[in-house]
């Protein structure tokens, strides 16, 4: 998986504002009624559905200042998109916000048009959030495995990278809530099926006691995990193989202890999933 960087960039600009006041903003995101994000879905606010998903998410000011009508919130959510060079803010209009008042609430997205989803493991392992290798495009999602739902604020004001909001706070900028993608497959094997293209080298295939893989790491890992699943999903045996860097690498699992028949071998590097089949023989 290409890195993705979570840089400054601008996808609009609205006009011309106030001066907003001194104010904390903070980041929100509250799925509290449901887990799963399915192709189809439509996620609606509380107070309009009884069925799940719904939720809202967006910036709140929590003073002490107000922030004005027709201010520009810098936001970036899973509806942005991502380009080579980063993930891009988009710069939303704001109603008068008083203290603890949202200053831009979101809902009404359909589930088919996200574009990005938070790595989670990445993103608690890294104590400094550079945003290296936490955001996941849509082109690399797993069925059936958790991602964060994120809001990323930025500041109030035309300018993006001088916003006129002095945000007292800034530890409260990023929020987000563990949803798994695509649960209408509970175990995920049809996604993983779909992605055993993303190749490692297995072998020998079919294996009897001792199986071996290749995989080439495209950025360094903390804790490299392997998974030996089954057709039903069923995680069997499970292998922690360390930090790791940049390249290829080749590993060993005893498996001597499978019956005999089909398997998915997962490996997690903490940025990107890559899963690849194999056989065992008696």
């Amino acid at each position: 998986m290409k890195r993705i960087y979570l840089t400054l960039g601008v996808l609009m600009a609205f006009g011309m504002s106030a001066f907003a006041q001194n104010a904390d903003l903070a980041a929100y995101v509250d799925f509290t009624q449901f887990e799963c994000l399915n192709a189809g879905d439509t996620i609606q606010p509380y107070d309009t559905v009884t069925t799940a998903p719904y939720g809202i998410w967006g910036a709140v000011n929590l003073g002490p200042d107000a922030i004005d009508s027709n201010e520009t919130v810098w936001m970036s959510t899973p509806m942005n998109q991502i380009i080579d060079s980063g993930l891009y803010f988009s710069g939303y209009y704001t109603e008068y916000a008083a203290a603890n008042e949202w200053l831009r609430p979101i809902s009404y997205l359909s589930v088919d048009s996200i574009n990005s989803l938070l790595d989670i493991d990445a993103w608690e392992n890294d104590t400094n959030r550079y945003y290296i290798n936490l955001i996941v495009p849509k082109e690399h999602f797993v069925e059936g495995q958790q991602y964060g739902f994120f809001v990323f604020v930025k500041g109030v004001g035309d300018d993006f990278n001088s916003p006129d909001n002095l945000d007292t706070s800034r530890t409260n900028n990023n929020a987000y809530v563990a949803i798994t993608w695509h649960c209408e497959d509970p175990n995920g094997i049809r996604g993983m099926l779909d992605e055993a293209s993303r190749n490692i080298n297995i072998f020998p295939n079919p294996a009897q006691n001792d199986l071996h893989f290749k995989y080439g790491f495209i950025g360094r890992t903390d804790n490299a995990v392997a998974r030996v699943i089954d057709m039903t999903g069923r995680v069997i045996l499970t292998k922690n193989l360390g930090k790791h860097h940049f390249g290829t690498e080749e590993f060993s699992m005893d498996i001597s202890s499978l019956r005999a028949g089909n398997y998915l071998l997962e490996l997690s590097t903490g940025y990107v999933n890559a899963v690849g089949k194999f056989t065992v023989t008696k």
